[in-house]
């Protein structure tokens, strides 16, 4: 969570100076400094839930934050909800390598969890699970580390989970004692009053599973510039390749063996990568819906509005969707029924996203 803007600019030097001896808490994020807002009983009881849950599986090597210990990176302080960490313990303020971040969101401070610190975040070379728990409904945002690449899942029952703490997270314990808004929950599922049906929603219903070609695919997909960045880049690589025949150099070619390389481990490490996440190996299904897409799969499920939803992608195969800039959701051609849908389907995100990148 983040407020408002405190000061102009100071150094991380100050501000951790500062830090000790101030009421109140305040993040720190390239020199700038965000007063941290208050939170309602609801959020500190739901991040009191999780920690608790949390301590009694985990090891006792591990050390179980909640909210008072800063999470450091470069030039970022940020005070997660609650933090696990495993590693050595480096800072008496601090923990820079945590395995677990778990965010309560609040209508204040969602963007901002979703945006910059989820980016933030992924750039922590030992966090393997990063949780966004809703504090209106039954519902956790879970954003797990694969390899070099993060998945995503919403669950709204059952259980979460985790390989650090290796354990499961059950939605029971993190909102034991919490009234849930029931009808709220509804609302956000289906975008309706609570006497309408699911079914009623649905616009196109597509279910399947992504095979190890379309996982392949949907990185070199994800790598593809937009189109007048392909011609140009398509036109220095001739000319690069002219010279090359023209006068070639020791350079000339380490550079296109690196190229050549380059896609090379992509397309091994996509294999590997694809064959290690056991949750893209399951069947899914997607409900088109008017008020976002409804997904469901063995370990969870939920609606992604279409205000999350930024960008997306295409090609004859695949469509890529992106919650941010570097997650996205594939949805391979091979489990619309016809082209006809397939291309319904996409004429649909045009409508509420715009058009494709």
């Amino acid at each position: 969570m983040s407020g408002t803007l405190k000061s102009p600019h100071v150094s991380e030097a100050d501000y951790l100076s500062a830090e000790l001896i101030r009421l109140g808490k305040h993040e720190f994020v390239c020199g700038q400094v965000f007063a941290m807002p208050d939170v309602s009983n609801r959020h500190n009881q739901i991040a009191v839930n999780v920690a608790i849950a949390l301590r009694k599986t985990a090891p006792n090597t591990c050390r179980v934050s909640i909210s008072d210990v800063k999470f450091k990176a470069n030039q970022l302080y940020y005070y997660p909800d609650v933090m696990v960490s495993c590693a050595p313990k480096s800072d008496e303020y601090c923990e820079s390598q945590p395995c677990l971040i778990v965010e309560v969101l609040s209508e204040s401070t969602e963007s901002i969890d979703r945006g910059e610190k989820l980016h933030n975040y992924q750039k922590a070379p030992e966090l393997e699970a990063y949780l966004l728990v809703s504090e209106k409904e039954c519902r956790v945002d879970v954003f797990k580390r694969s390899g070099a690449f993060w998945g995503f899942e919403s669950v709204t029952d059952g259980e979460i989970a985790l390989s650090c703490p290796a354990m499961s997270l059950a939605l029971d314990a993190i909102y034991q004692g919490v009234e849930v808004d029931a009808n709220e929950a509804l609302r956000v599922a289906y975008g309706a009053k609570n006497s309408d049906r699911p079914h009623q929603q649905t616009k196109m219903r597509i279910e399947g599973v992504i095979t190890e070609k379309e996982y392949i695919a949907a990185q070199y997909l994800h790598l593809r510039p937009k189109r007048i960045f392909s011609i140009i880049g398509l036109i220095i690589f001739v000319f690069f390749l002219a010279s090359l025949i023209d006068t070639p150099s020791v350079y000339s070619f380490g550079a296109l063996i690196y190229l050549v390389g380059y896609f090379l481990y992509l397309y091994w490490y996509s294999k590997k990568t694809f064959r290690q996440y056991k949750a893209i190996l399951e069947s899914f299904s997607i409900e088109l819906r008017e008020n976002g897409l409804y997904f469901e799969r063995k370990n969870g499920k939920g609606l992604i509005p279409w205000g999350e939803i930024f960008k997306w992608k295409r090609s004859d195969k695949l469509i890529l969707l992106y919650p941010t800039s570097n997650l996205f959701y594939v949805i391979p051609r091979s489990v619309f029924d016809s082209q006809g849908d397939y291309l319904e389907f996409q004429e649909e995100l045009k409508r509420r996203i715009g058009n494709a990148i």
